[in-house]
């Protein structure tokens, strides 16, 4: 087994003052998609906030720390969501005993740049940074994870040779296979639009299309209050630009499925899925010839909310993660 934390030089990076950039004290609008106060007051109670600088913008981050070095998690995030909207997840992580570190990537969530205008390969990037910061507050172990879209990147970061001991990605996709194009609500005009996007990204790179255009936000959740955060929250990521839109369309991982060795992944997936078909994840999962296990969640939507699946989806990373 490949051991990256050895084969990669973690060098300190200078962490930028949250308090002189944005911050979620100041951004009440991620409350509103967690309606119990008790939650929010923990969530408040416990993370920490901090920016790392990546390229020419900077990355912020939600910590969970553990009062000392532990496992971390890196938990990414989705399509159009940020960081401190996967605190529904990050916290039972932390409360079984692991460091949590949740970015927002560039062009999510309070983090700079343009809203949706960051490619896939730069993303990838961006999570491995994250990942190479996670270091200074570990063990030797650091893990990572992501949901959605953040499933997918967790595997390309890895595959860009982030240093991980084990992923595990809910949803895994090849962003340039057509395939994906099952997961949209017009498959049939997207697959005549990819060109047009490819050329037209290529004049005016940062025109913006609404990603309803695309993905019906009614199939992330069968519960109507997290839909409608959303259709309407200011923190959602909800349009595109044309050389984003593009790089979804287009962006292959730098390591084929079928030659994937890096490290052991667990890869999940709900039976209830609206958004993505199972089928697909799964096709992806057959071909990785490395360590791996599947996991289907019995009723979990795309993002999995519901009781059972909810419980088990935690329950299968923290294990996952355990034993190793």
């Amino acid at each position: 087994m490949v051991d990256f934390y050895t084969m990669y030089s973690i060098t300190p990076r200078t962490i930028i003052d949250a308090q002189k950039m944005k911050t979620y004290q100041n951004n009440p609008e991620w409350k509103l998609f967690f309606p119990a106060e008790i939650f929010v007051k923990t969530i408040e109670q416990i993370v920490r906030e901090e920016y790392i600088p990546f390229k020419q913008t900077s990355i912020h981050l939600d910590i969970y720390e553990q009062s000392k070095k532990s496992p971390v998690i890196v938990y990414c995030h989705g399509l159009s969501s940020s960081g401190r909207m996967m605190a529904n997840f990050a916290l039972p992580l932390f409360q079984k005993g692991y460091t949590v570190i949740c970015p927002d990537l560039p062009g999510f969530g309070i983090s700079p740049d343009n809203r949706g205008s960051i490619p896939i390969p730069e993303l990838a990037e961006a999570l491995k940074a994250v990942v190479m910061e996670a270091h200074k507050y570990s063990n030797g172990t650091v893990y990572l994870t992501g949901i959605s879209l953040g499933g997918t990147l967790t595997y390309y970061a890895t595959c860009l040779g982030a240093p991980v001991t084990k992923i595990a990605c809910l949803n895994l996709l090849n962003m340039a296979d057509e395939i994906n194009l099952n997961a949209t609500h017009r498959p049939w005009l997207i697959s005549k639009l990819k060109k047009l996007v490819k050329l037209i990204s290529g004049i005016t790179p940062e025109t913006s299309l609404p990603l309803q255009f695309f993905l019906n936000p009614d199939r992330l959740s069968s519960q109507k209050s997290i839909v409608d955060q959303f259709k309407t929250n200011p923190l959602v990521v909800k349009a595109y630009t044309l050389r984003a839109l593009n790089s979804l369309l287009s962006a292959a991982p730098t390591i084929p499925f079928d030659q994937f060795d890096l490290c052991p992944i667990l890869v999940m997936h709900g039976d209830k899925d609206e958004l993505i078909p199972e089928w697909i994840t799964k096709a992806n999962f057959d071909l990785i010839k490395g360590e791996k296990k599947y996991v289907t969640l019995k009723g979990g939507e795309h993002i999995p909310l519901n009781v059972t699946a909810f419980r088990n989806y935690i329950n299968e990373l923290a294990n996952w993660f355990l034993t190793y």
